[in-house]
């Protein structure tokens, strides 16, 4: 390895080898630290930043028991529902999620809240919800047109006055009672002004848009804070919560279920989250004690009716006594009355059960709901499976008017819950018409008897078959009041026995850390992004980038070796290699030297010939020739410098010559070799300018003159460097790189279009150019992007110093750059 930590001679690797070097990416990450420093610390605040001013997001989580166990006296049932295929235990659960997410339950557990006004405190950057404890509370009427969605900013004055501003136009007036738009015209709107002042507190506010008061709470801190508040329409919190509540299931196959809710105020969503639950279970409950609460009414009716009927039946009874001083009965008469009492009875409640057969079949004929119907226990029927079917498509009627709120007509399972009521309909009417024709022929057997009890009463004196007739109305009547009351008790005990199906299992609990934002993994994120995104941005212009930018780029296009690297020259000279001996230049220009005997052999008898050129104007050619030729001249062997550009000849004015004659001169036979050539301060250089600029330079290359002045010139000299024009732009060098022993091919990083290099790749590849090898000029390690290739190279790292000690580095060291 050379001193610059390259080999001798690197050949070219193949150029379809383009793949990912990781080595090439960590050194430029490595080389480019500052950016990413600044990346890191710039992503780090955006993470601080987001952490510390994002209002956390926190999740609420409750864990209910639903009971769809319907063991009892729907069994029977539910087993002839599953043998027909409408009856599905998962179903049940399903429903009754349904049932908690819509919008019914929602409004009863907001009724129950009034989260119609939200208070915030005001922050510098933020305003955070305050919920319980707001030092502030604000009554409103109802039923007086209000602001909603406008935010009020209230400033606190005094103990008992307050500064009160709208910091938005009101858009939308809302009716709270009637829970409704209300349209405001053009003056009422104006009228809102006037809620902008100084008020007390307790004071009523009032426009034609508002109407509210704000009165001091307990939670009042020693020094008042702003406040803002603002009112919400019932459809809007609705909306809100419908959006933010997750019901699921706790696990699959399970009755469990999970509610939560995401939000930025903890204590708020818990009494959601419990009051929800709570009206939830008392819906169930509610809906188990529907059919008890009809019968009640329906008892409490009859018994009404009845306590008329006794009070008048009794009145007539004891006029009747008083007038006709009846006070007892024959013993056939108490007999006749038994036995009409006793009949009486049961024909009565026959007919009850008559009736309510009739109501319940008029019923079912209409589709109606089943949600309203007395219980069939009121009236004596007993009968297991109609008792059974009864409670069945009650609760299924139960669950389709709730559902049917929330759920659109052709819904399919609106439409399996139809037909669910259908079957069991069915089944229910048929039970009916066995139990009404049983009934009707009890009714007929009773009648009979009565008709032949009423003959046998024709037997009897006037007087005292009156008063039987009398005493039976009222015994009847008392039967029935007592059966009533009976009924009642019975009804009220079964209702005060029902519990609810559903058990919070855990109430509200809110997680310990927040949902968002997740600090941890905020930090983590920026870090990655504070790598990724100017790596990204690196990757994306190396790869859009079409100039050569390092020795990989150069392999990757071409096999042709590389002879050496040159840095970057910031110095006002281009003699570096004299000037500056102990440069890092001029150390690159020794260690080419160094790699010119493995390319080529010298001769003692003839000198060799070196040519120089490059794809364009501007890549160094210049430069690198006459430093290679003064390297070459400081061996001590007679070393020469040709200017061969004779299109634009300046290599004499960096030794400060004349250009009065030159290779033009030479050769158009204008001058002798020994005119031409001129002498230079280093005792062992000489050089040929390109003379005065001809018409026909490249006619000049191809005549014969060029090639025996190149035979003079190798009896002269033993290295002779030819500083040609580019290939790029002209052809001439392709004309002389047959003369020369080696040709170097200049190519300038951040510079030289990769694409004029495959045009050399082409022509070497083809034989056109033969014994070529690549110099890189103004290299820098740190590259034009600010990154290092990491390749070690050695270029103005310390081990090499410049004469005049001077520090060139400048921000993060990088050097100020100059055109070589």
């Amino acid at each position: 390895m050379s001193p610059e930590g390259i080999t001798p001679v690197e050949r070219g690797q193949n150029k379809e080898d383009e793949g990912l070097d990781l080595k090439q990416l960590w050194s430029r990450i490595v080389g480019q630290w500052p950016v990413y420093l600044i990346s890191a610390i710039l992503c780090i605040l955006g993470a601080y930043l987001i952490n510390r001013y994002t209002t956390p997001k926190y999740k609420t989580k409750a864990l209910l028991l639903i009971n769809t166990d319907n063991s009892g006296v729907n069994a029977g049932l539910e087993s002839v529902m599953s043998a027909i295929g409408y009856y599905n235990p998962r179903l049940d659960f399903e429903n009754e999620l349904l049932v908690m997410k819509s919008h019914q339950m929602l409004q009863r557990a907001l009724d129950q809240l009034h989260f119609e006004v939200a208070y915030y405190s005001e922050g510098k950057f933020l305003a955070n919800e305050v919920y319980p404890n707001s030092p502030i509370r604000v009554e409103y009427d109802p039923a007086h047109p209000q602001a909603v969605g406008l935010l009020y900013s209230l400033q606190p004055k005094d103990k008992d006055r307050f500064v009160l501003k709208p910091l938005e136009k009101p858009e939308r007036f809302y009716s709270f009672e009637k829970r409704d738009g209300v349209e405001m015209s053009a003056e009422s709107r104006a009228s809102f002004e006037k809620v902008r002042g100084t008020f007390r507190y307790g004071e009523w506010i009032e426009t034609a848009g508002c109407r509210f008061r704000v009165v001091r709470t307990e939670h009042v801190k020693v020094k008042d804070e702003p406040m803002q508040f603002r009112f919400r329409s019932n459809a809007n919190l609705l909306e809100e919560y419908s959006k933010r509540l997750t019901i699921e299931a706790a696990a699959e196959g399970s009755s469990g279920a999970v509610l939560s809710i995401v939000g930025s105020v903890p204590a708020k969503d818990r009494d959601f989250l419990n009051t929800f639950i709570e009206q939830y279970i008392q819906f169930g409950l509610e809906q188990k004690n529907v059919m008890a609460e009809n019968t009640l009414n329906f008892i409490e009716g009859e018994l009404v009716k009845l306590q008329d009927s006794l009070r008048l039946v009794e009145g007539l009874r004891q006029a009747f006594r008083t007038e006709e001083q009846v006070v007892d009965l024959s013993e056939e008469g108490r007999s006749l009355f038994e036995q009409f009492t006793l009949l009486e009875g049961q024909r009565s409640e026959e007919k009850m059960r008559l009736e309510y057969i009739e109501y319940l079949v008029n019923y079912l004929d209409k589709g109606d709901a089943l949600t309203g119907v007395v219980a069939p226990y009121t009236v004596g029927i007993t009968d297991p499976s109609t008792v059974s079917l009864i409670g069945q498509l009650n609760e299924i009627s139960t669950r389709y008017s709730t559902m049917r709120l929330e759920l659109r007509p052709g819904n399919p399972e609106l439409k399996r819950i139809e037909e669910q009521m259908r079957s069991v309909s069915g089944l229910l009417k048929e039970n009916l018409q066995g139990a009404f024709a049983q009934s009707k022929l009890k009714m007929r057997d009773l009648d009979v008897r009565i008709r032949g009890l009423e003959n046998e009463l024709k037997r009897l004196p006037e007087v005292e078959r009156n008063y039987l007739n009398i005493e039976r109305q009222y015994q009847l009547n008392e039967n029935l009041f007592v059966f009533m009351m009976q009924k009642r008790a019975e009804t009220g005990i079964a209702k005060a026995s029902n519990l609810p199906d559903n058990q919070v299992v855990d109430s509200a609990l809110t997680a310990k850390d927040p949902l968002s934002p997740r600090k941890g993994l905020n930090f983590a994120g920026a870090l990655v992004l504070a790598l990724l995104l100017p790596t990204v941005f690196f990757v994306a212009r190396d790869l859009t980038n079409d100039k050569i930018m390092s020795r990989q780029d150069i392999q990757k296009i071409t096999n042709i070796p590389i002879l050496g690297i040159v840095g970057h020259n910031d110095r006002d000279t281009t003699l570096v290699v004299t000037r500056h001996p102990k440069s890092s230049i001029a150390e690159s220009f020794r260690a080419i030297r160094s790699n010119l005997k493995f390319l080529i052999r010298e001769k003692d008898d003839s000198g060799t010939v070196f040519l120089v050129t490059s794809s364009v104007g501007g890549e160094g050619k210049t430069f690198c020739s006459t430093n290679l030729a003064l390297v070459l001249a400081i061996t001590g062997k007679k070393s020469l410098i040709v200017g061969m550009d004779m299109r634009k000849p300046k290599i004499y004015n960096d030794f400060g010559l004349n250009n009065s004659v030159g290779v033009s001169s030479l050769l158009s036979g204008q001058c002798t070799l020994d005119e031409a050539i001129q002498r230079t301060e280093h005792p062992h250089l000489d050089v040929i300018s390109g003379g005065p600029i001809p018409p026909n330079p490249s006619e000049l290359i191809m005549g014969e003159n060029f090639s025996k002045m190149i035979e003079d010139l190798r009896k002269r000299y033993a290295y002779i460097v030819l500083d040609t024009p580019p290939v790029g732009l002209v052809s001439d060098p392709f004309d002389m790189i047959k003369f020369a022993d080696l040709s170097l091919y200049v190519v300038r990083q951040n510079y030289t279009n990769k694409e004029l290099l495959q045009h050399i790749h082409e022509q070497s590849r083809k034989g056109a150019v033969k014994n070529i090898s690549i110099v890189i000029n103004d290299y820098n390690t740190k590259g034009s992007y600010g990154y290092g290739y990491g390749y070690g190279y050695g270029y103005g790292y310390g081990y090499y110093e410049d004469e005049d000690g001077a520090d060139r580095r400048k921000w993060f060291g990088r050097k100020k750059r100059h055109k070589a």
